[in-house]
């Protein structure tokens, strides 16, 4: 990885545009996990006859989405 000095004038940008790019790749990171998720719960819908504790699990689901 190639190094560079950066002016005393744009580290702060470039601190600025960093946080927001490693900001965008969590989130797209974080879609990402939740995408799978939803997919595995899909899967394990179909396979759900007891319909009381796939809401227990739905529950659960939103909890960790609110976190």
């Amino acid at each position: 990885m190639a190094e560079y000095y950066m002016p005393h004038e744009t580290r702060k940008t470039g601190a600025k545009h960093f946080r927001v790019l490693f900001r965008s790749v969590v989130c797209f990171q974080r879609e990402l996990e939740h995408e799978r998720l939803i997919e595995a719960y899909r899967e394990k819908m179909l396979l759900y006859d007891d319909l009381s504790a796939l809401r227990k699990e739905v529950k659960v689901l939103m909890m960790y989405f609110r976190s």
